[in-house]
């Protein structure tokens, strides 16, 4: 196995093999994983570390492939809309209980279809409801919550399937 310097391989000119590509992107993924378990929900800034080291390692793996560096969007870009598609889906899934609540809250009967499809049709009710979750600290933190882990996998995934094209690029060095 080749060697491994913790030290340079997130220094923009280090080169990476497929081998260490792989170790850099776990490592990375821990970093963001630690993150999130143990930094504060909506902490951007750490996020944008995150991203950075990411950049590098992509960066590192482009140079040793002798490709360009504009490739290093992809896993970033792609990651982002995994991250964005998984953060919708799961908060779709966590905003039913809650509309649920709301609208028993409210007096609908939520089996009844006829019920259902006049509050629908009703142009207030979104606004309202919005407002409901909005004025609401305690479901925003829920929601947040609800949506950071599926988001945080839905981004390493995309990310991990993009990297294995990567890491089978071949080495300038043979």
């Amino acid at each position: 196995m080749p060697s491994f310097d913790f030290k340079t391989v997130f220094m923009p000119t280090a080169r990476l093999g497929a081998d260490q590509y792989w170790l850099a992107l776990g490592m990375v993924a821990l970093i963001d994983t630690l993150r999130l378990s143990l930094v504060a929900l909506g902490a951007v800034q750490t996020s944008f570390i995150t991203l950075i080291l990411l950049s590098f390692v992509h960066i590192n793996r482009m140079r040793d492939a002798g490709r360009q560096l504009g490739l290093i969007s992809v896993p970033l870009l792609l990651g982002l809309a995994g991250k964005i598609v998984a953060a919708c889906v799961a908060l779709f899934f966590a905003m039913l209980p809650i509309l649920n609540a709301y609208l028993v809250e409210r007096g609908v009967d939520i089996n009844d279809p006829e019920a259902m499809n006049a509050l629908a049709a009703d142009p207030g009710f979104q606004t309202e409801f919005q407002a409901y979750v909005m004025n609401t600290p305690e479901l925003a933190v829920e929601l947040a919550q609800a949506v950071a882990w599926p988001s945080h996998w839905g981004f390493w995934i995309v990310v991990v399937l993009v990297g294995r094209w990567f890491a089978r690029l071949p080495s300038r060095q043979g």
